[in-house]
């Protein structure tokens, strides 16, 4: 699942009133919040009743649920698997590292830039989600440690004093910090997304070394 949105889409099993409202919940959602957000906008964004709603989902934050849960589910666990299979296959490094994982996330970030807008902005509000992502990313907090002890064992220069939420944070908040300043607050910059990627991955290597 790297795009939420195409897998709604396309997956046949899903019921056609259900698909419209987590397709019209992602929209405006994103667009204006999930507690400016009523009821019979979602209805008419979707083209269907509220009761068609409450079939599928017992209240609007189930849906704000339905809507950010596979988010959660799935930004660490997709690039662990093919790093994973990388580190087996090549020694890998710092650099590797850092490239795969900005290049591979940021494609993840951009391809579902509404369900993650409105995860951020949740979980900057809702205590629940906020618990909800941090207890899902201490779930990866292993595969981090492994990644982190690999990288010790290839001399990459790395802070020896650095743990696996040190490694995380970094890592992860350099690539949502730019997010952010693009999808929420609207901050242009000068360089192209190539140019600030490339420096985001130069200002990550700094920070670990």
């Amino acid at each position: 699942m790297e795009n939420i949105k195409n897998d709604w889409i396309s997956d046949k099993n899903i019921p056609n009133g259900k698909r419209a409202v987590l397709l019209a919940g992602l929209t405006l959602f994103s667009a204006q919040g999930f507690d400016n957000t009523s009821t019979s906008e979602l209805a008419a964004e979707a083209q269907v009743s509220e009761a068609t709603i409450y079939k599928y989902f017992k209240t609007k934050y189930d849906l704000l649920l339905a809507i950010i849960n596979p988010m959660i589910a799935n930004f660490i666990p997709k690039s662990a698997l093919a790093l994973q299979s990388e580190i087996k296959e090549t020694d890998l490094t710092l650099d590797t590292f850092v490239h795969f994982f900005v290049q591979n996330r940021w494609d993840f970030l951009k391809q579902n830039h509404e369900s993650i807008q409105i995860l951020i902005t949740e979980i900057l509000t809702d205590s629940s989600i906020k618990r909800l992502f941090v207890e899902t990313m201490n779930i990866h907090t292993p595969f981090l440690k492994n990644i982190l002890l690999h990288l010790l064992e290839q001399n990459n220069n790395l802070n020896p004093q650095l743990t696996a939420d040190d490694f995380a944070r970094t890592i992860i908040g350099f690539l949502l910090t730019y997010f952010m300043q693009v999808n929420l607050f609207d901050i242009e910059t000068a360089k192209t997304e190539e140019q600030t990627l490339a420096t985001i991955e130069m200002q990550i290597i700094r920070a670990l070394t």
